[in-house]
């Protein structure tokens, strides 16, 4: 059991379909490593659907700008 405190709550649509769920730490390396991108979808309960990763503030602050 993980007792780092981490909630597993994150989903996102891969190439496979719906993937999760996960923390948001493991949500900032999928970022990191390109596989979200702003334009992927993703969700988590309390939102009432999907939407793209550049229109919510977690997920949205983890993309690097340049």
């Amino acid at each position: 059991m993980n007792n780092s405190g981490e909630q597993f709550e994150w989903h996102y649509i891969g190439r496979f379909g719906p993937l999760g769920p996960l923390s948001i730490e493991q949500m900032e390396e999928l970022v990191r490593d390109e596989v979200i991108q702003s334009d992927s979808y993703v969700w988590r309960p309390g939102m009432p659907d999907w939407d793209r990763a550049m229109n919510v503030l977690e997920i949205r602050g983890l993309f690097k700008t340049s």
